[in-house]
């Protein structure tokens, strides 16, 4: 069984405690390598806290100079944004989130941020952020792992199970990138219909997106929103829907699962059965 962190966000502004709770899964390679929609080595050139819109939340936007690209199309320069930050006296704090080094190289496993697509999340929170570092000794350049105990330290003195060697973990990288969409056993996917296309009577083809994430295996991982596609037949008063396509960030597969749905298809959440490839 994967360990599951709990975890909390304290915020504290002027005496008063306000909690906010998250959630953060340990994932494989394989699993961050899949859902990142970009992965880069890049250093840190810029990084800026400020309130958001409704002047409610703080956000921290750190930018990168890209170095090099392994998965996605990225610009010269990305910006990644995370929670919590200092604004002035007002300091918010998020546990799980990752705490940049100035000036430091890192290999990151990114996606699109929802308000705004131009910006990037880290996939996985501190997951996602593997720092580079130079070995004093030897010259060899080494990765951090990212529950290391010296995640902000300068990475003399690490323990070596808490580095890799940077060739090594590119490897290992380079073999998950180049593993395909699989299911090892078969699954059950919450999803919510978004749509419903009439294609004759009693046929429609349906989208659904899926509303939480699912872990089949150590190497898989279906994140919420991935959209779903299939077709359904009316017997009666019920739709039989069956799912034949999954899109998981932009890489397709053929899947086999069913449902059945009373009434109006297109805003109904049901489960997509017995998901197989």
């Amino acid at each position: 069984m994967r360990k599951l962190i709990g975890l909390t966000i304290a915020t504290l502004v002027a005496g008063a405690s306000i909690l906010r709770p998250t959630t953060l899964r340990q994932l494989t390679l394989e699993q961050l390598t899949q859902v990142s929609t970009a992965i880069i080595r890049g250093h840190l050139i810029a990084q800026e806290s400020r309130w958001n819109d409704t002047h409610t939340e703080i956000d921290t936007f750190t930018t990168f100079a890209v170095e090099s690209v392994v998965k996605g199309k990225v610009g010269r320069a990305v910006v990644v944004k995370q929670p919590g930050g200092t604004v002035g006296n007002f300091h918010v704090r998020v546990p799980g989130v990752v705490h940049f080094v100035p000036e430091a190289s890192y290999v990151l496993f990114l996606e699109p941020s929802r308000d705004n697509p131009a910006r990037y999340l880290v996939v996985g929170m501190m997951e996602g952020a593997y720092r580079i570092y130079r070995d004093l000794q030897t010259g060899e350049e080494r990765v951090i792992r990212p529950f290391g105990s010296a995640l902000e330290g300068a990475g003399c003195g690490l323990a070596s199970e808490e580095t890799l060697p940077l060739r090594s973990f590119q490897e290992r990288l380079q073999s998950a990138m180049a593993r395909s969409f699989t299911l090892s056993a078969a699954v059950s996917l919450p999803v919510v219909i978004r749509s419903a296309a009439f294609r004759g009577v009693g046929r429609m083809e349906v989208r659904a997106q899926t509303t939480a994430a699912i872990y089949p295996d150590a190497t898989t991982l279906i994140p919420a929103g991935s959209v779903v596609e299939g077709t359904a037949v009316r017997h009666g008063s019920v739709w039989m829907i069956h799912w034949t396509r999954i899109f998981i960030r932009g890489q397709a597969a053929d899947i086999s699962a069913h449902s059945e749905v009373m009434g109006r298809l297109q805003g109904q959440a049901t489960v997509a059965r017995e998901v197989k490839p």
